[in-house]
Formats: C-alpha cells, structure tokens, sequence
C-alpha cells in the first residue's frame, strides 16, 4: 500500500469518530472552525490582560463563556478530548468567576497551556476538513501534531483540589490592579499558598 492510500485510510478511520459526517455536514464543521478560532483568540487575549494586571469579573465572564461555547461545539460534533479539555477548563473558570478559588500566577499559565493545546486540537481537526473537503491541491509536508491532553487535565483538577503542582515552582510578585467600576483591588497571587500566607 502506498503513502497515499495509507494516509487516506488513517483520515477515513478518524473521521468515523465524529458525530457528524464532513462531507455531508461541511458548512457546520467550518463554521465551528471559525467559530471556535476567534473564541481562543479572544480568550488568550483576556488572559494575558489578567496576567498584566487588568483582573475584573467581566473578563473571567468572557473567557468562561467562549470556553463553554466550545464544549458545547465540541460535544455536539464529537471532538472529545476538546470537549474534556474544555471542560474540566470551564469549571476552573466557573470557580473563579464564583470567587471559590483565587486568579494566580499558576492559573494564569495553566489557562495559556490549555488554549495552546485547544488551538492545537482546532488546527487538527481543520487538516481532516480541508484533506476531506479536497481544499489542499498541492501535496505538502503538514501533518496532526500528537496532543496528550491528560497531564493537562490532572493539573486543573490538581488546582480545584487544592493539591501541589508544578506551576508553583518559579515564585512571582503578585499583581495588583483597581478595578475601574468599584475601585476595588483584585490581586493575582502566584498560588493559592501565598494566598493563604498573605491572608492569614
């Protein structure tokens, strides 16, 4: 068998996962890849605005309802380690904006890592639709990158169980900024143990 028939039976083989068929349901599938492009975009943005000190509610809101939007995509069309990623992302999120767990620096980076692994996932799945879809003419060397979303996952849940991890190991300043509404100071620790430190 050559490469090329190789290749096309490892996309076909992938493709029966989904939920939905790309031919058959092309529009939906393109409109999820727009869809969830400009939600990660917007959401790193919001968060290197927290991570330079400009934590408010209202971006916390922001961020936890694009990652909600893509869980709920995501499930919808099958794409599961987007949605489990998203998932155990938007209940961190959730905690957060309820004021139950603290922004920190360990937070912050670990919100990053997982919009970067999401924007992997996304760029995957746009290489099945456009191989699918017959939108690449010209044989190039691109291809899926491997994404182990697991060590990810057992650090959020690491983080909502109050359990050590390895964002707390380079110590930061925290950052401190007024919130223009309240004039209230919200202040970005780099752990939940400086947190209670400081507290206490």
């Amino acid at each position: 068998m050559n490469e090329n028939n190789k290749e096309c039976q490892n996309i076909n083989s992938e493709i029966n996962d989904f939920a939905l068929d790309i031919k058959e349901d092309s529009e939906i599938f393109l409109e999820f890849l727009s869809e969830s492009h400009d939600h990660l975009e917007e959401s790193e943005n919001n968060i290197l605005n927290i991570e330079e000190g400009s934590c408010d509610q209202e971006l916390i809101n922001a961020i936890f309802r694009n990652i909600h939007s893509i869980k709920g995509s995501a499930g919808f069309l099958g794409l599961t380690d987007m949605q489990r990623l998203s998932h155990e992302l938007e209940t961190l999120l959730d905690k957060a904006r309820k004021g139950e767990i603290n922004i920190t620096k360990e937070i912050i980076s670990l919100c990053l890592e997982s919009i970067d692994i999401l924007r992997t996932l996304r760029d995957n799945l746009a290489l099945k639709v456009n191989k699918v879809l017959r939108k690449d003419n010209v044989s190039i060397a691109i291809s899926e990158q491997a994404v182990d979303i697991q060590p990810l996952i057992n650090n959020i849940l690491s983080i909502m169980n109050g359990e050590p991890n390895h964002y707390s190991q380079n110590p930061e300043a925290p950052i401190t900024s007024s919130s223009e509404e309240t004039g209230n100071k919200s202040t970005v620790y780099k752990s939940e143990k400086e947190y209670l430190e400081i507290s206490y």
